[in-house]
């Protein structure tokens, strides 16, 4: 472990700031399109959206389907399975990002900056002689870097990355993540660009305290209200859309040029307008307007497929809610609690609240923020990040939004299907979407690739047949048990016209070089269905002898399952596989 150290740390640093460039170059980008656009004709302005739209669909489907939506979600999965992104993520998703934001998309920035930032860490760990160890505390440090550079605050990337990101952290991607923070912070400083950077009033005293709590409950419901906004149009958008799926941000992208056109602040990244309304500027009811504006279009762009993150809409919002109240530093305020709400981290909020606008508001930012977080846990199921799970409270089932819904069992089952027809090699993500019903798109949001929809299905596939094995070998005395086990196997090998055969034993013998974790998955499998034949002989207690130890028994029953699956494939009948699996059995046991 202590040797794992020094690596983990030179690749952090360097993961963080290639991060943190990336992250500035992104904002400064959308920035310079937005100086552009400025003062254009009103058909520009109005289409501009539209044509970004057919500019980056078709990217997005043809080279990497998987960098649609915000990010987030993919991240998660990433870290989760320790499994790198593709690279090539980076640069497609930067350019849609780009194209989205500049053009006048309502979006943030934040969730592409951590799905570049991620897919540059899974880069670095590509690279030659880097253990796979370190994927989870290079990508986490990317991460982690990226959103601290952005801010340039490097306290709220430390804290992302831990409380959204994350399911838990060791000591040594914790080093790695504050060294990615840091340097990706460092970074950004160097570059050109000011910072999002808000006024933040000492608050002493109960009074204005006090007064924060309702800023801190409206700017909570209204961060609810953003999660069930992107879920009802998502979801109206998946219902009524019926054709190309590259085309239809496209449609979006009209709607939120007629929305730059009526509401000219709710465009692109925003944080101009949060600088804006923090200090002060606008009546009550213009602020609220402008809140309930920015919801909705904020919707529209990612509801029908644009590409954008939703914190700095969600901090767009807040401080819109939090100044149209005659509070010192209700903005800020209202900020935080509008980001705990959303995206359910309450630590991220206070500590970037807290970096963007000094630490005079902090003592106030630590109650709006519990408020808000307190708020989203009563009205909603769901997240910025996931707004999918809004109507699916306890099911434990969600897909990333933006995306076609479907029954995750039948989907598993028809993939399952394929993988035996064509083999885990063949099978291409085109051959999954045909056959399993499911856009190819929504494959890649909702499990991340090829190699993911097969881990699923063979897990599910894994445990009928171990639960079926089991039953197979509840024999009353050795003999019986095996030849039970064995009709039980040349039974599953021969099922379906033409028979499916042996998925394992097929997949053992493609993924040795394709595929070093569904090498595992065959592996851990073949394991437990050996450990099951030789804890059933250790049960049975016939008085029967053994031709050698247990062990080897158990472990040339399976091997022998394994050949028999092999014969099935050049069409020997089932009567010949029983009588092979009979004569091993009379040799092993006698009879």
């Amino acid at each position: 472990m202590t040797r794992r150290w020094p690596a983990a740390l030179v690749l952090a640093v360097i993961a963080g700031a290639l991060a943190g460039a990336s992250g500035v170059a992104l904002i400064q980008t959308v920035a310079e399109c937005r100086w552009l656009l400025h003062g254009a004709p009103v058909p520009v302005v109005l289409l501009a959206p539209a044509v970004a739209a057919l500019a980056y669909g078709p990217l997005l489907a043809v080279c990497a389907p998987e960098a649609g939506g915000g990010g987030v979600p993919q991240v998660r999965r990433a870290l989760a399975t320790a499994e790198p992104l593709r690279p090539r993520v980076a640069g497609v998703k930067g350019i849609a990002a780009g194209l989205t934001l500049g053009s006048g998309g309502s979006a943030g920035s934040e969730g592409p900056i951590i799905h570049i930032s991620a897919a540059l860490g899974s880069a670095l760990v590509r690279l030659p002689r880097v253990p796979a160890t370190l994927v989870r505390s290079t990508v986490a440090s990317a991460v982690a870097g990226g959103v601290a550079g952005s801010f340039q605050a490097p306290m709220a990337g430390v804290v992302l990355v831990v409380e959204v990101l994350l399911t838990g952290v060791s000591p040594l991607e914790l080093a790695a993540i504050v060294a990615g923070a840091v340097s990706g912070t460092t970074v950004a400083w160097a570059l050109p660009g000011e910072p999002l950077r808000l006024p933040g009033p000492d608050i002493a005293g109960f009074g204005p305290h006090l007064a924060t709590v309702p800023v801190a409950l409206l700017a909570g419901v209204a961060g609810v209200l953003l999660i069930w906004s992107l879920h009802v149009v998502r979801r109206a958008a998946d219902l009524v859309w019926r054709w190309s799926e590259w085309a239809r941000p496209a449609v979006g992208g009209v709607l939120m040029g007629a929305a730059v056109l009526a509401v000219p602040q709710v465009g692109g990244i925003g944080q101009d307008v949060i600088t804006h309304t923090a200090r002060g500027s606008g009546s009550t009811g213009a602020l609220l307007l402008l809140a309930a504006a920015k919801i909705l279009a904020t919707s529209v762009t990612l509801g029908v497929g644009g590409v954008g993150g939703t914190v700095g809409p969600t901090l767009f919002v807040g401080a819109a809610v939090g100044a149209a109240f005659p509070v010192p530093g209700a903005a800020v305020v209202g900020m935080a609690a509008c980001l705990a709400a959303g995206a359910r981290a309450p630590a991220t909020a206070v500590v970037l609240s807290a970096e963007l606008s000094g630490p005079g508001l902090l003592s106030s930012l630590v109650p709006a923020a519990v408020i808000g977080w307190v708020v989203a846990l009563l009205l909603s199921g769901g997240s910025i990040f996931d707004p999918g799970r809004v109507a699916r409270r306890g099911t434990g089932r969600s897909f990333m939004a933006g995306v076609r819904q479907f029954d995750e069992r039948v989907a598993l089952e028809r993939a399952l299907d394929v993988f035996a027809e064509r083999g885990f090699r063949a099978t291409s993500m085109l051959d999954l979407a045909a056959g399993t019903g499911v856009q190819r798109g929504s494959l890649y949001h909702a499990y991340g690739g090829k190699e993911e929809i097969f881990l699923r299905a063979f897990g599910e596939y894994t445990d009928r047949f171990l639960a079926g094995a089991r039953d197979a070998l509840n024999g009353p005395d050795k003999r019986t048990a095996l030849l039970s086990f064995f009709d039980y196997c040349i039974a599953m090998f021969s099922a379906g016209s033409p028979s499916r055969g042996c998925l394992s034993t097929r997949t053992a013998v493609e993924a040795a070089t394709d595929s070093p974790r569904v090498e595992t998955a065959v592996r851990v499998m073949l394991d437990k269905l050996e450990d099951l034949v030789h804890d059933a002989l250790v049960t049975i207690d016939d008085g029967a002898e053994l031709a050698a130890d247990t062990r080897a028994v158990a472990r040339l029953v399976v091997t022998t399952t394994r050949g028999i699956a092999v014969l099935e494939r050049v069409d020997h009948t089932p009567d010949e596989l029983h009588a092979i699996a009979e004569t091993l059995v009379t040799t092993l046991v006698g009879r």
